[in-house]
């Protein structure tokens, strides 16, 4: 059974916060709920559903991504979420210029989760195997100045992610 956008719009109006937990999700679905919740205010996606919340929501304040942030997706989140002020990109792979492209957009943002994320190169992002660049601190300390609480793993230190930078 198809149910789209809409009939969940009708039975909940007022949703300021949605999570979608999948990568599999029908982006015709995500669409149709998103043209009604234009005030949505935290959401939790992947990339794909950025793209439609970068044209439909302009209210969110707390992002939370899962999956790969490429740089046409950093560009995304850097000019269309004015009202960011809580970035959560835990466990994300990036491309080495998306983060720096998120923070120079981003001129609210308060908090960042970056733990347990690394980059590549975009050429490498939607490989299997992989081996984590080394990031480059001076690059998000000058575009951060603003956050006040930045959450971030000992990178090739941290247990979890090591074996990433060998």
């Amino acid at each position: 059974m198809f149910v789209d956008g809409q009939y969940y719009y009708c039975r909940l109006p007022l949703v300021r916060s949605i999570s979608f937990p999948t990568t599999s999700i029908d982006q015709f679905f995500v669409v149709g709920a998103l043209l009604p919740w234009r005030n949505l205010e935290e959401v939790c996606c992947n990339d794909t559903i950025v793209k439609c919340l970068a044209k439909f929501c302009k209210r969110i304040h707390s992002l939370t991504l899962f999956g790969r942030i490429s740089s046409p997706t950093a560009s995304l989140i850097a000019e269309n979420f004015p009202a960011l002020k809580r970035l959560v990109i835990s466990s994300c792979v990036l491309s080495v210029n998306a983060l720096p492209t998120i923070l120079g957009g981003q001129k609210k943002l308060e908090y960042l989760d970056t733990s347990h994320c690394f980059c590549v190169d975009e050429k490498h992002l939607y490989k299997k195997q992989v081996r984590a660049k080394e990031w480059k601190e001076e690059i998000y300390v000058k575009a951060a100045k603003n956050i006040k609480i930045h959450l971030q793993c000992a990178r090739e230190n941290c247990p979890p992610c090591s074996h990433l930078y060998r």
